[in-house]
């Protein structure tokens, strides 16, 4: 046995033995093979589709990334035509999806891959990185996607597959981030088109089975291997999700709706307008359209609020 070390306690992982680490391999990829979801993006190794596509599924769920994928593509198609749009229309095109800051980002990495790459994509991780509102995981998985970088990444779903695998779950907490790359790593195939398959699959396994809630153990095909069903019961909910704040009325609630209202309006919106459809103190709404003023998602003249050109 190896261990990995925490801040506060040493983590004990097993050491594959290649046959064993072969088969794992074996039955996931064959299981994605038959199993995996069908998405669009999934159908491109085009770095530009693929890095809208990872943007976009930054905390949004799929079938809500889905159409409006699709749909910003089609007013977008190519790298040059976002990074020559105005802002007013991407902000627009970005309408249903939240965290609208993503938009602006996006817009600036489209922008910054014109300056300095001449118009070409980057597709390895150092240089994805120094696009804005990319980091380690949209960088890993645009490179995995599109370059066959066989560099181990992880997502929110990777992680709990991983900790559910190989980990002691009781523990409540898995190894530190940079560790448990590292472990995530050995698991990689060492050919390409498996690489690529096995993050897919990794993904896959933990939305569609491995879920956070409601784990299907029963028909994960890893379950002769996994140690988390025996212990599965006498876990309320899963160590690996965190309980999610509440969205009415918080900031990010009126963000969306202060944005929404001056979407509808080419000219503008007055802030007497905002503060009649506003059921907050006026402290906190002039606090909140300063973050969107400060993000890049509108501009203020005035007493109008617009979306930037």
């Amino acid at each position: 046995m190896s261990k990995i070390s925490s801040n506060k306690e040493n983590f004990v992982v097993p050491l594959l033995l290649p046959k064993r680490l072969a088969a794992i391999q074996r039955v996931l990829l064959r299981w994605y093979a038959e199993k995996g979801r069908d998405l669009p993006w999934r159908h491109t190794r085009d770095p530009y589709k693929v890095l809208v596509s990872e943007i976009m599924l930054q905390q949004t769920q799929v079938d809500r990334v889905i159409p409006k994928y699709q749909a910003f593509l089609k007013a977008f198609p190519t790298v040059e035509k976002l990074a020559r749009a105005r802002r007013s229309r991407v902000i627009q095109c970005w309408a249903g999806l939240g965290y609208n800051r993503r938009a602006v980002y996006l817009h600036e990495a489209a922008k910054k891959v014109l300056r300095d790459f001449d118009g070409v994509m980057p597709i390895t991780i150092d240089a994805l990185r120094t696009l804005p509102g990319v980091g380690d995981y949209t960088a890993g998985a645009v490179a995995a996607f599109t370059g066959g970088s066989k560099t181990a990444f992880l997502d929110t779903n990777i992680k709990r597959v991983l900790g559910r695998l190989f980990f002691n779950t009781k523990k409540k907490r898995l190894p530190a981030e940079k560790k448990l790359a590292e472990y995530a790593q050995s698991l990689v195939p060492t050919k390409k088109d498996e690489a690529y398959f096995w993050h897919h699959a990794h993904m896959d396994l933990g939305a569609l089975v491995c879920t956070a809630a409601k784990p299907k153990c029963e028909t994960c095909p890893l379950k002769r291997v996994c140690p988390f069903p025996l212990f599965r019961d006498t876990i309320k909910k899963s160590h690996y999700a965190k309980p999610q704040p509440t969205f009415k009325n918080s900031d990010r609630f009126w963000r969306g709706r202060i944005l929404d209202a001056v979407r509808r309006k080419k000219r503008g919106v007055t802030l007497g307008y905002l503060k009649s459809i506003l059921v907050i103190p006026p402290t906190r709404a002039e606090k909140i359209t300063q973050g969107l003023i400060r993000d890049g998602l509108v501009v203020r003249i005035g007493s109008t609020l617009s979306l930037p050109e």
